[in-house]
């Protein structure tokens, strides 16, 4: 399989034998002092801002790489000039946040502990002086075109902390974990970083670059959080696939409710979904999710948060689970809105596969989608209010096979709104449960131009089996 080849090539091309701590460091903006003793090799950062040149960034297993920073804002920008990837297999720690450039790509190995206030990682590089006298960063050079960044270890940042990848392939095999804050797997060459503000990643790709990949198979968390796996677009050709297996978990804590976004730019999915720009691009980009996508808040008073999947071509095959379910939220507040609309107050989340509502807004739109009969779609209210929505669409063929639950409260509640559509041609031939034990029934909705309806479909799980794993 092409997501097989694309994953051993890029690790492949990023193993090597292991190294010590990082050499020659040169303080080129910024202050800071550089100290080793034993495994352990101390920066003592004095600005806010620093800017590190180094040989070589590589920490071996059993070695510790420790920056001393003036406060949980503070940023050390390493520069790696080598003509090989950095291989991260020791500790690697800071109370501010590490910046980690290397055209050649990073190796987080499987002994590697990150712990850090927030991490960047890319094969992009930038500007010191666009570095030190700006908010934003700028990653305008880009690297290697076939070099990537690869995490098997353990990176965690403190609360509301970064943890971003920028990198023609990007892969995690690990965990990374950000509660609160914001992990972002961005498969492009070029990017900015708002640094002090919301964090917001920008990535662009250049025609340099001739297949892009993002995969996850281990587990990202980021509660509370934004969680994205994405990849860019070139100006005239698209040739991208991402990968969502494994555990992406954005779930709410209390009120502040997680978002799950995963993307491949494309041909047809372009942008803010503006219809003239659809179709000038050669290639295209696929989705594949296999995975479990979790923003749901089950504890009390908690509400569902936000599923988005788009690409060209997308795909949630069978062990696909997407929860966006919600505890507690209003009921019967549809009156003056449109049915379809999304519920801020209703307990269930907003689950958007292909687009959304009639392929309308900027949401970008899928040409082809495709839901597995072993795919589950859960939307619930699960104590008090209504259900969430749930669209999945498409520009020309949706093939609906698929699982979903959006059922009202079990003490009062609605159920879900449900949209299956194909713009050309729609398959509906899934199981859609829309029941509420103490409220109305919720509505399903298809607008294909032309529809395959097969009724009286039974359920291909087990409901309790399903419930025991949520």
């Amino acid at each position: 399989m092409f997501s097989t080849t694309c994953l051993c090539t890029v690790i492949c091309a990023l193993v090597g034998p292991a190294r010590a701590n990082p050499i020659d460091g040169t303080v080129t903006a910024g202050q800071a002092t550089i100290s080793s003793s034993a495994n352990t090799l101390d920066i003592h950062q004095h600005t806010d801002k620093a800017v590190i040149d180094w040989r070589g960034f590589d920490i071996a297993p059993g070695e510790t790489t420790a920056f001393h920073q003036p406060g949980s804002g503070s940023i050390a920008l390493n520069r790696v000039n080598s003509n090989a990837a950095s291989h991260i297999d020791g500790k690697l720690t800071a109370n501010g946040n590490i910046l980690i450039l290397n055209q050649n790509g990073v190796m987080f190995g499987k002994n590697a502990q990150v712990d850090v206030n927030g991490i960047v990682a890319s094969t992009a590089d930038t500007d010191n002086d666009a570095f030190m006298n700006s908010n934003t960063l700028t990653l305008n050079k880009p690297g290697n075109p076939d070099a990537g960044i690869v995490n098997e270890g353990r990176i965690t940042a403190k609360e509301a902390g970064l943890v971003g990848f920028v990198a023609p392939n990007v892969i995690n095999s690990g965990v990374i974990e950000a509660k609160l804050g914001r992990v972002h797997l961005a498969s492009g060459d070029t990017a900015t970083v708002d640094l002090y503000g919301d964090d917001l990643m920008s990535v662009a790709v250049s025609d340099s670059v001739t297949s892009q990949l993002a995969a996850n198979s281990g587990t990202i968390e980021a509660n509370g959080g934004k969680i994205a796996l994405t990849a860019a677009a070139g100006k005239s050709i698209v040739n991208s696939l991402v990968l969502a297996e494994g555990t992406l978990k954005a779930q709410s804590v209390g009120m502040k409710n997680g978002e799950i976004v995963i993307s491949a730019e494309g041909s047809n999915a372009v942008r803010q979904n503006i219809t003239q720009n659809k179709g000038k691009k050669q290639g295209k980009s696929t989705v594949l999710v296999s995975g479990t996508l979790d923003a749901s808040g089950r504890n009390t008073g908690e509400r569902g948060g936000k599923i988005t999947v788009t690409g060209d071509d997308v795909a949630l095959l069978a062990g696909t689970i997407i929860d966006a379910s919600g505890h507690t939220g209003k009921s019967n507040t549809t009156e003056g809105k449109a049915i379809s609309a999304v519920r801020e107050d209703a307990s269930g989340g907003d689950i958007r596969i292909g687009g959304d509502y009639l392929g309308l807004g900027e949401t970008p739109t899928a040409k082809n989608l495709y839901v597995d009969q072993g795919a589950f779609i859960i939307n619930d209210a699960v104590n008090t209010g209504d259900a969430g929505r749930s669209i999945f669409w498409s520009d020309d063929t949706t093939r609906f096979y698929g699982n979903v639950l959006a059922r009202g409260g079990s003490l009062a509640g609605d159920g879900g709104f449900v949209e299956t559509s194909g713009h050309n041609l729609l398959d509906a031939n899934g199981y859609v449960d829309l029941t509420a034990a103490n409220g109305k029934r919720g509505t399903y909705f298809l607008d294909p131009t032309n529809v395959t309806i097969f009724g009286n479909v039974t359920s291909v799980f087990n409901n309790t089996a399903l419930s025991e794993n949520l």
